[in-house]
């Protein structure tokens, strides 16, 4: 079942939920994978996206288990009435609603299939005109095999999006407490755009997160530490 505007709005007695007007890209977030921590961040990044926002904020969630995707959307909606939130049934639907994606997957296998394969962002990024792709924000937060976080970096970017690695400790307590620490890979100013989502899940990574240039020019893995 395909968690639509109309069944958002009979969830919430709110009839703003989602209104039935076209939503900015822009505006709008998509988290892919709701396990145990992927729920927890995604409740954390969305929260306080939407106490610190102007309400111009939009989410869209997406995971294989879409009975975890509704049951997210409907927690967010029950605890932010008017929160615009919904699911969709595919990565590239995600992503082709969103500037900015998240994702927090199980392992390398499942990155390669939500980025890579049929459906997913890879493909459905390069169905999009080139503005709307160059703008495109993904952010990986998946422990995985460096060889496949760098080749999908690497063919996100060859679309002309940008793509981030920022693999996470700190368990399923830390997830839902927001103290994540990540680690971030990537130019210095990737590191920057990336910052302010990260600091909603977890330690502040702004201005007094530690920067360590690695290998040539301006490439460098960004750590922020409690």
């Amino acid at each position: 079942m395909r968690f639509t505007r109309r069944l958002l709005n009979q969830i919430s007695s709110a009839s703003t939920v989602l209104p039935a007007k076209p939503v900015s890209r822009a505006n709008t977030t998509a988290f892919i994978g709701l396990g145990r921590m992927g729920f927890e961040m995604a409740y954390n990044l969305f929260s306080h996206t939407l106490v610190d926002g102007d309400g111009s904020a939009n989410f869209v969630v997406c995971d294989a288990r879409e009975e975890s995707a509704i049951a997210f959307a409907q927690n967010l909606v029950n605890q932010f009435p008017g929160a615009k939130v919904d699911v969709v049934t595919s990565p590239a639907d995600a992503v082709l609603a969103s500037q900015t994606v998240v994702t927090m997957l199980p392992s390398s296998p499942h990155v390669r299939q939500v980025y890579a394969e049929s459906g997913g962002i890879i493909p459905a990024l390069k169905t999009l005109n080139e503005s709307e792709t160059r703008s495109t924000f993904c952010i990986d937060s998946t422990t995985l095999d460096v060889e496949v976080a760098r080749q999908t970096a690497k063919e996100v970017q060859e679309t002309g999006a940008t793509m981030v690695d920022a693999p996470v400790s700190g368990g399923v307590a830390g997830a839902k407490a927001g103290t994540l620490s990540f680690l971030v890979g990537g130019t210095k100013d990737e590191f920057e755009r990336a910052s302010p989502i990260l600091s909603y899940m977890g330690c502040g990574c702004g201005g007094d997160a530690a920067w360590t240039a690695v290998g040539a020019g301006s490439e460098g893995v960004g750590e922020c530490d409690q």
